[in-house]
């Protein structure tokens, strides 16, 4: 009886730790996931902070180029720039004049006769020197405010006016609250500064740079603008589970520090909910570090994973029932276990079958150890990934696992298992490495818990499982040497990626169902022709069996094909030069190319029209081109690339990407999209 009691407790047990490693394992995905999109988050943040430090270097170049710059020069100069366009999220670029005491009056009425009859510099007081804003561009609204405001006279502005001048690099500000806030949706913000110098000084040290210095052309930022106009491609990011952000300036995360919350709540409420991810980044810039908390909700293990733990959970608990009750049987009488058994020998069979498929299948080795005595316990497999059987390392002991250890991880081991003794882990969890019987080094994941201990709460026995990670870790370091940007292509779940492509066109096919919108059916179908893009790319590098090139040629026929096939009066010519191409140009050229066949499916050709899309991709002297042509209606009256929807807003994202280079035109006798591209 005990026995079999012991036998179930036992199963269960097990059953429990393989569904736990298996959440464990689905959590850490989204964890790196979190990691990815941060970093990237980050990246795109300090790439606009860098586009805004070039746009008021070539401000300050202007000064340089000229004697003098007048108000209507500066408004041409910084219209021309198209900043709010290229940067939008930028409050206006402006030029504050550094006016020695002496001057002050004549500044005064030199202004007052320019065209500003009520100027004065303000605040109002004697002081050694002052620096007066002059110029500021727009010059409308908000910034209205601001003309004559000396920002020598507020410390934070000027700790970064000081260390632009005396550097001669960019400065960004700390934390301030801008002249041009009305009271009405009051926003933190910052500014950055470059020097202007007058013509012809020297400035090769700190000191003659002080005596050189002109002014500063500088930029306000109010952060809720500037976040929003950086940061608009991310918010769809993530939407199972919503990613927010707070950016704070310096180290500390105080709300006296907090520059933006992307929630627009109270700071407080944004750390209290249950289930979230927090991953807290430095980013460091024109002398101020600011701090990224990303703060990310919702419950890490849900939907078809949740469902796939809970369904082996259960299979586990009745295989586990079921080996109890005839167990029971055996016990109780001959007679009756063999009717019993001669019920159940079918159905065990099979799931004894299915067992073992499963350990042989997923090539794991398991291990129990009694870490009060040593004594040990290894399956075949753990010898196997070594280069042994178990006859060749008999006997065995946890002196065994402490002979083939690779000696530099033996500390590590040791200390994570110390703490998962003394409760402070509640996994033992290690990447280490081991001696193969050939000599070489074999890298183990190693993962185990304590599941009994002894009367005075020491640690009893202690089960886990070995798994070879080599190939997985030799090709972590391959892509970290070959490209940063590669690092995450391959994953650990990498042979269910064509599955999870799969269930996502399934799911957008259920989605836009007959009750849907035909605006949601249209979204739809785009999002979908675009995982099937990404899902062709990944078929051929499968298939190929590399997964750093493949034949570009082939590619763009098996992403077309299905386009078209969505209406019947569309006919199709291809004209594609064989060429390679690597995965990471292949994709973002791939749903460039989905882009572009969508909008010609859906609008070169109304009213049932009948007629052809061309499709040609050449090889040049300086790369490729790929051209798609249409003879539909062409373009609408009066359409202008730069205002036109996401798609294309996508596709020119995609060509800065590889590089590229991106044209369209039209007329009555249709539409032609040109790309050019690198190879390398």
């Amino acid at each position: 009886m005990f026995g079999a009691v012991g036998l179930l407790v036992a199963g269960i047990l097990l059953t429990a730790f393989l569904a736990l490693t298996i959440k464990r394992n689905v959590e850490t995905v989204a964890r790196r996931e979190l990691d990815f999109t941060s970093n990237e988050i980050r990246r795109t943040i300090a790439e606009r902070l860098a586009d805004s430090a070039q746009a008021l270097l070539a401000c300050a170049g202007l000064f340089d180029a000229s004697d003098t710059v007048t108000r209507d020069e500066w408004r041409t100069f910084t219209q021309r720039l198209k900043l709010d366009q290229r940067l939008p999220g930028i409050q206006g670029t402006g030029f504050a004049q550094l006016i020695p005491r002496g001057s002050l009056a004549r500044h005064v009425q030199d202004m007052r006769g320019s065209g500003f009859p009520t100027f004065k510099v303000w605040p109002e007081g004697e002081r050694a020197t002052y620096s007066t804003i002059v110029y500021l561009e727009p010059f409308s609204g908000r910034n209205l405010r601001a003309l004559g405001f000396d920002m020598f006279t507020e410390s934070v502005r000027r700790r970064a006016m000081e260390r632009a001048r005396d550097e001669n690099e960019p400065a960004l500000s700390g934390k301030v609250t801008l002249v041009q806030e009305t009271g009405q949706d009051l926003q933190a913000g910052t500014l950055m500064y470059v020097p202007v110098y007058r013509r012809g000084s020297l400035i090769d040290t700190p000191e003659r740079r002080q005596a050189a210095i002109l002014g500063w052309v500088y930029s306000p930022y109010r952060m809720g603008d500037l976040m929003r106009g950086t940061l608009e491609s991310w918010e769809l990011k993530l939407t199972d589970r919503p990613l927010f952000l707070r950016i704070y300036d310096g180290d500390s995360t105080s709300a006296d520090n907090l520059l933006y919350d992307s929630r627009g709540g109270d700071v407080d409420s944004a750390m209290s909910a249950q289930g979230e991810l927090i991953q807290k980044i430095p980013m460091d810039f024109a002398g101020r570090r600011w701090t990224l908390l990303f703060t990310q909700r919702g419950e890490l293990v849900s939907g078809p994973a949740l469902l796939s733990i809970v369904v082996f959970f259960t299979t586990g608990t009745i295989i586990s029932l079921l080996t109890f009750f005839l167990v029971l049987s055996w016990l109780g009488t001959r007679e009756k276990a063999l009717r019993i058994a001669d019920q159940l020998t079918g159905e065990m069979r099979e799931i004894l079958w299915r067992m073992d498929s499963i350990i042989e299948g997923t090539r794991m080795g398991t291990w129990e150890w009694n870490v009060q005595t040593g004594e040990t316990v290894f399956n075949e497999q753990w010898a196997n990934l070594l280069g042994y059987t178990l006859d060749e390392l008999a006997p065995v002991s946890i002196a065994t696992w402490e002979r083939l250890a690779f000696p530099d991880d033996l500390k590590k081991s040791n200390e994570l298992l110390e703490r998962h003794f003394a409760g402070e882990l509640p996994y033992y969890d290690l990447e280490s490495r081991m001696m193969h019987k050939d000599g070489r080094l074999v890298w183990i994941h190693d993962r185990g818990r304590v599941f009994t201990r002894d009367g005075d709460d020491k640690p009893l026995m202690m089960f886990g499982t070995h798994a070879d990670i080599t190939d997985r870790r030799n090709a972590e370091a391959a892509l970290l040497q070959s490209s940063e940007e590669n690092r995450n292509l391959l994953g650990e779940l990498q042979h269910r990626v064509k599955n999870s492509f799969a269930m996502i066109s399934s799911m957008m096919g259920i989605a836009s169902g007959s009750d849907a919108s035909p605006e949601t059916k249209a979204t739809l179908e785009e999002l979908d022709s675009r995982v099937r893009s990404v899902s062709e790319l990944y078929s051929l590098l499968y298939s190929s069996g590399s997964f750093t090139e493949l034949r570009f040629d082939n590619y763009c026929a098996k992403v077309v094909a299905p386009l078209v096939g969505l209406n019947d009066n569309i006919t199709l010519s291809l004209n594609l030069e064989s060429l390679m191409v690597t995965a990471k140009k292949a994709a973002p050229i791939g749903l460039i190319l989905t882009e572009l066949m969508t909008n010609a499916v859906k609008y070169a050709f109304p009213e049932h029209r009948r007629g052809t899309i061309f499709i040609s991709l050449k090889r040049t002297d300086a790369g490729a081109v790929l051209e798609v042509r249409d003879d539909g209606i062409g373009l609408p009256e009066g359409f202008v690339a730069g205002s036109a929807g996401i798609g294309l807003m996508l596709v020119k994202a995609l060509v800065k990407q590889i590089d590229g280079a991106f044209a369209m035109e039209g007329n009555a006798d249709g539409t032609r999209c040109v790309l050019e591209f690198p190879l390398p």
